[in-house]
């Protein structure tokens, strides 16, 4: 796999992982996903900042989205 090729997660990893950054503060530090500022949680759009953009991590329910915005269309 390229380093630019997107990784996707299925629904339920994502939502664990959610769960376990709004439990564990130094989890949160050692990816460096900050708390939404709104709701002082961390949120799949925040999570999808972070993950996203330093490691092209996504959550699998955007695929189809993604892929039709960079024109892969598959």
């Amino acid at each position: 796999m390229q380093a630019d090729t997107p990784v996707f997660l299925r629904d339920a990893t994502w939502n664990d992982l959610i769960k376990a950054m709004n439990r564990d503060v130094a989890l949160r530090g050692w990816l460096g996903v900050q708390p939404c500022m709104a709701s002082g949680k961390v949120e799949e759009h925040t999570l999808a900042d972070r993950l996203g953009g330093a490691f092209n991590i996504w959550p699998e329910k955007w695929r189809a989205s993604m892929q039709l915005d960079n024109g892969s269309g598959a």
